[in-house]
């Protein structure tokens, strides 16, 4: 039978449809950003020399729900809560001085993971594609950015500096969605041990560290720990109460006294 001239432009109209969309799904294949994920583990050997007390956590990636409280102080805590947790017991703080652009909020992360390398903290939000980095300027920044392995750097979306980044390890119950952000940090761990706020070691004691120091950490404050690192301008002092062990340690970056001892600025 022979086919008529309408019926072969019919053909090859369809023909050319039925290729475009092969090119377009091709293309879109293509450009379609693979979901970054962060490797299990980031080796900063000279980072856990210098803190062995935090070796079990230094490096090794973290999976869970996360929450960001970026509280009205400038003071962003981020929590992470594994399946296996009744609560986030892992907290890391960053102490910045607000910006123009700073919101007070709270951000919920269902689906994240987290390395923590005492100068960064690497979240990676695995439902958006997104990788942040929290850091500090610190003495020893630079040399733990360049132990990232390439594919981690280039990954990175957005990066938030602050002049302090700590990590605690224990249980603050007053820590939930529903508290106010109007609190600091400092206000928080007293009302998780419903406790008078009464100081932070007298607002001068540091139970490691002090002025001069860049960094402290403690191991055992009551079953508890938490570790810190300044950049320049500001000291680094970790305290635990004895007198008050339910409060749990206090590791954090105070700004140097006038003229007085501190690092370089």
């Amino acid at each position: 039978m022979k086919h008529t001239p309408y019926s072969k432009a019919l053909l090859w109209g369809l023909f050319s449809i039925f290729s475009l969309l092969l090119l377009l799904i091709a293309c879109n294949k293509k450009t379609e950003k693979e979901v970054f994920r962060l490797p299990d583990e980031i080796i900063i050997s000279e980072t856990v020399t210098r803190h062995p007390d935090l070796s079990n956590i230094l490096g090794k990636k973290i999976k869970g729900e996360a929450i960001i409280f970026q509280l009205n102080s400038g003071e962003m805590i981020i929590t992470i809560k594994s399946p296996n947790e009744t609560e986030a017991l892992n907290k890391f703080i960053l102490q910045t001085k607000k910006t123009e652009s700073y919101k007070t909020e709270l951000i919920k992360i269902k689906n994240a993971e987290l390395v923590y390398l005492f100068d960064i903290v690497l979240l990676n939000d695995l439902d958006k594609n997104k990788l942040s980095s929290y850091y500090v300027n610190s003495a020893t920044y630079k040399e733990t950015y360049a132990s990232l392995p390439a594919l981690v750097r280039s990954s990175i979306e957005t990066e938030i500096p602050g002049y302090g980044l700590g990590y605690n390890k224990g249980s603050w119950p007053g820590l939930n969605e529903n508290i106010s952000l109007n609190n600091s940090v400092h206000t928080i761990r007293h009302l998780s041990q419903n406790i008078v706020d009464g100081g932070d070691g007298g607002g001068t004691t540091c139970t490691s560290g002090g002025v001069g120091s860049t960094s402290c950490s403690l191991a055992n404050c009551f079953t508890q720990g938490c570790s810190v690192s300044c950049g320049a301008g500001y000291y680094a002092c970790c305290y635990c109460d004895d007198v008050l062990p339910d409060l749990g340690p206090s590791c954090t970056c105070k700004e140097n006294p006038p003229g007085g001892g501190g690092p370089p600025n």
